[in-house]
């Protein structure tokens, strides 16, 4: 087994043992031969294997528990809470030796055949550990905001109010009395595909196969009142409202009438949105009072509804309800796991997904805004990532297999990310730099997360890889893997945040080799905020524009409250940042590239373009 790589580091003398980061992105190969009996056969036997589900079940060996506690804290309390030792004593983090059996141009083949292995390894630790390791810890929900607010209040600014930008939603998207929308084949189908191609890519928490079923059953039986019709519904919403990904910079002033005329296509696609918005959301109370998957999926999809309407309380509250629901589903489910006839390409496949979109979007408005922690944190669920399924099976037809393959490494990846993510905003959220020694430390984790985060991005599948963003980019020809380059550049710009934050704040009585260190880093981090702007383009709607509007107002805020801070000749560690050459003109570019959104009053957008105008202003006087 030293050929797979799973590990990205470990000492077993207790000096080092890193995360886990996973470099599966999917399992096709090896199942691709299957029967669907075998199948069954094969997860019921991992459920009955199953380390976690047995302790569930109250019937786990001790000595087996004990171990997984005592891999749970070394990974917890050595990679996480490192000493302030001197850099150079610290071991490589990446042995060659363990990427030395893989080729790049075979890691599609690699993550095929080693999935298997990869979820006998990760279901022997704790995932959702990793996956949140964040709230429990954590009383003081806003302690993990790495929004406008958090930026908002660092000292360089005034201090006016507590979540300034919380968004106060709008109940637009009640029952209205509107017209019926056209269920006709033709029209059904049209939303179908662009649900699948624009939607679907990014979570893949229905069975395409099983929509469409449910799809043609509409068409011949009308509009019922269940959760399927709801299911239907909320797809077609989603479909219409969906818009294809364009690789440009443009802004909406500077359309050609061409590119307006595609704008009022758009428009009437809105319409037809808020039509079957209206059937489901009629019926999504059917969804509240079932404990089913489908009413999960109904429930998951409406929080995706609303995130596309800028309404993320709306959305959070759906994907709370989702959550709950799924939790529900688990829990009553539980006693028959072992004796269950799952079909893997099927329900455990949906399972999974369903768990961790619903768990992941709860996580990403937590990290923006004040609220809770979900109810899925500490279930102790024994996936570190979902299971793909065989998509040959669920493909409608070969094009639509290639898309869903593609979408399964995607959420593969998005999801490993997520969990790397996680840990730097847990990290950041429990460090205090008040002591060189702090601060030490904290160059050190970043060290860490970096070849983590390299980790990472030498495994992308060919498919999903780009260029590394090392200066002046340009949006990519695909959104897939523009997607995950905005993922990669978020992370290194965490990474280096707490540093700017420390160099702005106050006056720093530290050796000046590490004042050095410190202004090198949040110079780092400075360059990638100007590159996060840099690769953004002409924006569609889609389930996070909302919180790429407030990473705009949120990394120019960043970038303006060093500017201020060289203007204090006390603050010595503010007089050594390197400003990215040209960051205003980015900022004002970037303003007006998504014009056409900062006029929206839902989900605090109005508000953001408020404080950014404010900023650039000079941002010295509290805002009215």
């Amino acid at each position: 087994m030293s050929s797979l790589p799973m590990v990205i580091g470990a000492r077993l003398d207790g000096e080092l043992v890193l995360a886990v980061l996973p470099r599966v992105l999917s399992v096709e190969a090896e199942r691709r031969n299957a029967t669907i009996k075998d199948q069954r056969v094969a997860i019921a036997r991992e459920l009955k294997s199953n380390a976690l589900m047995k302790m569930i079940c109250h019937i786990i060996e001790s000595e087996l528990l004990k171990k997984i506690e005592t891999l749970t804290g070394l990974l917890q309390s050595q990679a996480l809470q490192l000493t302030g030792r001197d850099e150079s004593t610290f071991p490589p983090i990446l042995p060659d030796t363990e990427f030395s059996a893989l080729p790049a141009q075979n890691h599609i083949e690699n993550h095929y055949h080693h999935y298997h292995y990869y979820q006998e390894t990760s279901k022997n630790s704790k995932p959702n550990e990793s996956l949140i390791e964040t709230q429990s810890t954590c009383t003081d929900h806003s302690s993990l905001s790495v929004g406008v607010d958090s930026v908002l209040s660092w000292k360089i600014f005034p201090q006016t109010y507590s979540y300034l930008t919380l968004p106060r939603d709008s109940d637009d998207n009640c029952v209205q009395s509107i017209p019926l929308p056209n269920v006709e084949y033709f029209e059904l189908a049209r939303l179908e595909s662009k649900y699948i191609t624009y939607v679907h890519t990014k979570n893949p928490i229905v069975d395409p196969r099983d929509i469409h079923h449910q799809i043609c059953h509409v068409v011949e039986n009308g509009l019922s009142w269940n959760t399927s019709t709801c299911l239907v519904a909320l797809v077609c919403a989603l479909g219409a409202t969906s818009e294809r990904y364009v690789a440009q910079q443009k802004s909406s002033s500077s359309l050609s009438p061409n590119e307006m005329q595609i704008d009022d296509g758009l428009m009437k696609d809105l319409e037809i949105a808020d039509r079957f918005w209206n059937i489901a959301v009629k019926r999504i109370g059917l969804a509240m009072s079932e404990n089913s998957l489908e009413a999960v999926q109904c429930l998951c999809l409406a929080g995706i509804w609303y995130m596309y309407n800028f309404q993320p309380l709306q959305a959070w509250k759906y994907f709370r309800l989702a959550s709950n629901a799924w939790y529900v589903s688990f829990i009553t489910r539980m006693p028959s796991l072992t004796n269950r006839p799952y079909d893997v390409g099927g329900s455990l496949t949906l399972e999974q997904s369903l768990y961790f979109t619903c768990y992941k979007s709860e996580c990403e408005l937590a990290f923006e805004l004040p609220l809770p922690t979900s109810i899925l944190h500490d279930i102790g669920y024994p996936h570190a990532f979902p299971s793909p399924p065989n998509v040959d099976d669920q493909a409608v037809d070969k094009d639509d297999s290639a898309i869903q393959r593609r979408s399964w490494y995607y959420y593969l990846a998005e999801i490993a990310s997520r969990h790397l993510l996680n840990r730097i905003i847990q990290t950041h959220s429990s460090s205090k730099l008040q002591t060189p020694k702090d601060i030490r430390c904290m160059l050190q984790k970043v060290q860490i997360f970096q070849s983590q985060l390299e980790d990472w991005y030498i495994s992308l599948p060919p498919s999903l890889s780009f260029p590394r963003p090392l200066g002046d980019i340009t949006p990519l020809e695909e959104e897939l893997p523009q997607l995950l380059r905005g993922r990669y550049l978020a992370i290194l710009e965490l990474c280096f945040r707490p540093f700017i934050q420390l160099c702005v704040s106050d006056p720093l009585e530290i050796e000046p080799d590490l004042l050095t260190k410190v202004a090198d880093a949040a110079s780092q981090g400075l360059k990638y905020c100007v590159i996060r702007l840099w690769g953004l383009r002409t924006p569609n709607r889609h389930h996070g524009l909302w919180f790429i509007l407030r990473l705009i107002v949120t990394t120019s805020l960043i970038l303006i409250a060093a500017d201020k801070a060289q203007r204090n000749p006390a603050l010595n560690g503010a007089q050594r940042l390197q400003m990215p050459e040209g960051w205003k003109q980015q900022m004002l570019t970037t303003r007006e590239l998504f014009s056409r959104f900062w006029s929206d009053r839902k989900g605090g957008i109005y508000q953001c373009s408020q404080i950014l105008d404010w900023a650039l202003a000079d941002g010295d006087e509290e805002m009215s």
